[in-house]
């Protein structure tokens, strides 16, 4: 028997939902005889639903690019006004303080994490440290190239050994002062041998762990101090996922580096950026990145990232309230309900004592026309994951968990 792709899940099984889909509309997923409420957000990339408005004209702009006949540019050769126009307009959405002067393309969150990964070893070269080690939390996630799993904590023990490619120190996200404590003294008593610290700032497939602001900005701040590089991987918690453009928004101190994908340009086609903030940039200046993609900078990619960014700045208002209603019907419902819930904004994550438990019900909603995720971690927590499109229906979003939190309680 012929097997004609490969996923991450075993070649025999084939796509964990089974479901063949055929056409998305709103909140919803469709196959030939059934909708389903989409509540995973198309793996967190659809973050403005199956939206026909944004589709619509970015269907209009991919006419333009190929009715030039550009489908491909080769971004180290070649020039287009998009490059600009969109690194310009992704900088100043992003701070309005010029912090961040530089914004690289890639084809995606894996490989941005792969760049910044080579940052951080040539940043280390730049400021005189001979070892690069790299702080992580446990039970992080920041995908699937090999320099990118070798930072997540999620493929450590497994059998390819993705742990030996970088020499990391893995810490406890801090859910107290004991904890921020902790990782204070490990940054200080080796801030001779650290590089970076790579941080989600809420440890999406973890579930949903989310890290105070106050602690963000303690911890930054005493990176700086010891010259280590601070990365934020907003790839999930990016574009009003935590309910402000992006988690770093109201910090005080902000990362040298962040990455973005996903929301990016709604999963519409595979693309990312990572930006660089001031200092960095200018100890990069003698390093030579040895980092390139073919389809970095792919036209087809920065104008979906344009029209989508657009579609955010024109309904950001909307976008906002929406997630703060969001918000407090998760917060609500699950305190009614006596359920325990971790997150903020539209990315919530609610813990089962096991992970058959965590498929039993996953497939339960599932015949019920309700998509959610699963986490499980090093240590076999595992829960549901749900993550809401950003202007999800409130209707059905609370019809919904009503009908999750009693599935837990069985």
């Amino acid at each position: 028997m012929k097997s004609y792709f490969i996923t991450s899940n075993s070649i025999e099984k084939g796509p964990s939902s089974g479901i063949n889909v055929v056409k998305g509309d709103a909140d919803f997923l469709y196959d030939h005889s059934k909708k389903y409420l989409d509540l995973r957000s198309g793996l967190w990339n659809v973050s403005l639903g199956y939206n026909n408005t944004l589709l619509k004209k970015i269907k209009e702009e991919f006419g333009l690019i190929l009715d030039n006949g550009i489908p491909y540019l080769d971004i180290n050769s070649y020039h287009h006004d998009y490059y600009d126009e969109y690194s310009k307009r992704i900088l100043k959405f992003m701070d309005e303080d010029d912090v961040f002067v530089s914004a690289s393309f890639t084809t995606g969150g894996s490989e941005g994490v792969e760049m910044s990964v080579k940052i951080s070893h040539d940043f280390a070269n730049s400021v005189g440290k001979n070892n690069k080690k790299i702080i992580i939390f446990k039970n992080s996630y920041h995908g699937t190239f090999f320099g990118s799993m070798s930072v997540s904590h999620k493929f450590f023990g497994l059998k390819h050994s993705y742990e030996t490619v970088n020499d990391v120190i893995i810490v406890e996200p801090p859910k107290n002062e004991e904890d921020l404590k902790n990782i204070s003294s490990i940054i200080y008593d080796n801030r001779d041998d650290i590089a970076s610290f790579i941080i989600e700032p809420v440890l999406g497939s973890a579930g949903s762990i989310n890290i105070k602001e106050e602690y963000l900005d303690r911890i930054i701040g005493l990176c700086k101090e010891c010259d280590i590089l601070t990365i934020f991987d907003e790839v999930s918690t990016g574009f009003y996922r935590t309910g402000e453009r992006f988690a770093f928004t109201n910090l005080h101190q902000k990362p040298n580096i962040v990455i973005l994908s996903k929301s990016i340009n709604n999963g519409i086609v595979p693309f990312g950026v990572i930006v660089v903030d001031k200092y960095t940039y200018r100890h990069l200046q003698n390093q030579n990145i040895n980092h390139f993609s073919t389809q970095s900078g792919n036209l087809l990619g920065v104008t979906s990232a344009l029209v989508t960014l657009d579609f955010f700045q024109q309904n950001e208002n909307i976008i906002k309230e929406n997630v703060k209603l969001i918000n407090s019907t998760m917060l609500e419902l699950s305190q009614l309900n006596s359920v325990f819930v971790n997150g903020r904004g539209a990315m919530f994550s609610v813990p089962v004592e096991n992970v058959s438990k965590a498929v039993r019900i996953r497939d339960s909603l599932k015949q019920m026309g309700i998509l959610v995720y699963i986490y499980h971690n090093t240590d076999d927590s595992s829960g549901i994951t749900i993550y809401p499109n950003l202007l999800m229906n409130p209707k059905e979003l609370e019809k919904s968990l009503k009908i999750i939190f009693r599935k837990m309680r069985d």
